[in-house]
C-alpha cells in the first residue's frame, strides 16, 4: 500500500483525509494548526512537522489549499514539498488554482524526479467525508493511472481531462458556469416578482421545463428561495477567487468572455456587505436590493 501524505486539513481536505483513514490507508498529515494535527493523530494518522518533512516520508502527497499563494508557498517554499519530495514520488494537488500555476509546480517537481497531477474537486464537504466527490484530473496519463486507486477512494466520478492544468480548467469552467446559471435563474425570478408572478411557483415551473438545471434545483430552490446561506459551505470569497482565476486564464489567451465578465462584476459587488464568509448564492441578495424585489427567502415567507 502506498504511503499517503495529506496537507491542508480544512473543510474539504480534512474530510478527504478522514475518509482515507476510515478506509485503512497509511496517512501522514501536516497542517499549520496544532489542534487539527492532534485530532488527526487521535484518528491514527502520522504527523509531520513541515511540508518538506511530509513529502520526504510518503509515496504520494496530496494537497488541498485555499488558493495560489498557499499552493506556491507549500510547494516552492524553502521548507516545501519540492524540497522534500523523493524521486519517483507523486504529488496530487486538489486545490482550485489557475492552470498556469499547476504547470509551474509540475515543472519544478519534474526537475527533482517527482511527478504532479492537478485534481480539483466538485460537490460538498459531506461528499468529501463520504468519498463521493467529483474529481477532474490533469497530468500525464501514466501519473493519472498511478493516482487512480487513491482518487477512487475519494470520488465516485474521477475523470481524466488532459495534460497538467486541464483539471483546473475544468473546475474553473464548472464554477463559472454554475455561478452564471444561478444569476440567470435569479434574474428571471426577479422579473416574475416584478410582474406579479409567485416566485416559488415560477421556480417550480422552470424546474419542469427546459430551464431546469442543477443550479436551479440545488442553489436557487435549495438556498436562494429558502434564504439559507449559513457559514461552513462554499463561501462567497472562494467563489470570487475562482471566477477571478477564470477571467485571468481567459485574458492569458485573449478570450473575450462578455457574459462571465458581467457575472463576475455582479458577484464582486456583493463583497464587503457582510456576506463574504457565507454561502455564495447569498450574492442574489444584491439583486433584490437593486431591483426592489423579494426572491431571497420567498419560499420561507410563503410557508409562514
Amino acid at each position: 500500500m502506498s504511503k499517503i501524505g495529506y496537507l491542508g486539513l480544512g473543510a474539504m481536505g480534512g474530510g478527504m483525509a478522514r475518509n482515507l483513514l476510515r478506509k485503512d490507508c497509511d496517512v501522514t498529515v501536516f497542517d499549520t494548526r496544532p489542534a487539527v494535527l492532534a485530532e488527526f493523530a487521535e484518528l491514527g494518522a502520522g504527523v509531520a512537522g513541515s511540508a518538506r518533512e511530509l513529502a520526504s516520508l510518503v509515496d504520494i502527497v496530496i494537497t488541498s489549499l485555499p488558493g495560489v499563494a498557499e499552493v506556491r508557498n507549500v510547494y516552492l517554499g524553502d521548507d516545501g514539498i519540492v524540497a522534500g519530495l523523493r524521486a519517483g514520488s507523486l504529488a496530487i494537488d486538489m486545490s482550485t488554482i489557475p492552470p498556469a500555476t499547476s504547470r509551474e509546480i509540475a515543472d519544478a517537481l519534474s526537475k527533482t524526479g517527482g511527478a504532479y497531477i492537478d485534481a480539483p474537486v466538485a460537490r460538498t464537504k459531506q461528499a468529501a467525508e463520504a468519498g463521493t466527490l467529483a474529481i477532474m484530473v490533469g497530468g500525464a496519463s501514466a501519473d493519472f493511472e498511478r493516482a487512480r486507486p487513491v482518487l477512487e477512494l475519494m470520488g465516485t466520478s474521477v475523470r481524466y481531462v488532459g495534460p497538467v492544468g486541464s483539471g483546473n480548467i475544468a473546475k474553473l469552467v464548472n464554477n463559472a458556469v454554475l455561478m452564471a446559471n444561478i444569476l440567470a435563474v435569479s434574474e428571471g425570478l426577479a422579473l416574475g416578482d416584478k410582474l406579479g408572478v409567485d416566485t416559488v411557483e415560477l421556480a417550480e415551473v422552470l424546474s419542469e421545463g427546459s430551464a431546469n438545471s442543477f443550479a436551479l434545483q440545488n442553489h436557487v430552490i435549495g438556498s436562494v428561495l429558502t434564504g439559507e446561506f449559513g457559514e461552513g459551505r462554499f463561501p462567497l470569497t472562494y467563489a470570487i477567487k475562482d471566477i477571478t482565476y477564470f477571467l485571468e486564464s481567459a485574458e492569458s489567451v485573449d478570450l473575450v468572455s462578455p457574459q462571465l465578465s458581467q457575472m463576475a462584476t455582479f458577484y464582486l459587488s456583493a463583497l464587503g456587505r457582510g456576506f463574504d464568509n457565507e454561502y455564495f448564492p447569498i450574492a442574489t441578495t444584491v439583486l433584490d436590493e437593486i431591483n426592489h424585489t423579494a426572491i431571497v427567502g420567498a419560499a420561507t415567507r410563503r410557508n409562514h
